[in-house]
């Protein structure tokens, strides 16, 4: 329910091994191209889940992706290619496409507290979470960067979403 794919072309990379035992074929890769992923925002921590939990890595290239909430689009990333990757223990989402025709990068690390981070350096933005997930509750801190604006927060989303310690800095403004 968190991430749909229609249409498009799937390829797998199979192990060569395995080939004349139809009952265990095993991939190593699997491309995705070509397709329209929608991915539901509502359904994140699922989605955090299936990376946790993938042992594959899995490739798309040139789809466009499609964020929903209340099955409306807010917004399409074109022109993508991603990444889902296991390195040394580290399940690692990376992401690039175009958002409004400007480049965007996403990227997602789980080690042994997960990284986001989002970058459109033609508009000047970087913004950055730290968080770990204990039960039903996320807590984390954030650095964002807009243009010459600095804005730093620790936060903790269970029933209530709190911040605490927030920072802002640019060329005229310092306060916390």
């Amino acid at each position: 329910n968190s991430f749909e794919i229609e249409n498009g072309t799937v390829k797998l990379i199979l192990n060569i091994n395995n080939l004349l035992n139809s009952k265990k074929i095993k991939y190593k890769k699997i491309f995705i191209t070509d397709s329209s992923p929608r991915v539901d925002i509502t359904e994140m921590s699922n989605l955090l889940k299936i990376i946790e939990n993938n042992k594959k890595n899995i490739f798309f290239k040139k789809n466009n992706f499609i964020f929903i909430y209340k099955n409306k689009t807010l917004f399409e990333l074109k022109n993508t290619n991603a990444g889902l990757s296991i390195e040394n223990n580290v399940k690692k989402l990376n992401l690039t496409g175009y958002l409004l025709e400007k480049k965007t990068s996403i990227n997602y690390l789980k080690k042994q507290r997960h990284s986001l981070s989002i970058s459109i350096p033609d508009i000047n933005l970087s913004i950055k979470f730290l968080f770990t997930k204990k039960n039903k509750i996320i807590n984390g801190n954030s650095n964002i960067q807009i243009m010459d604006n600095f804005i730093r927060f620790d936060f903790t989303k269970g029933n209530e979403f709190i911040i605490e310690n927030g920072f802002f800095r640019n060329k005229l403004i310092k306060t916390d």
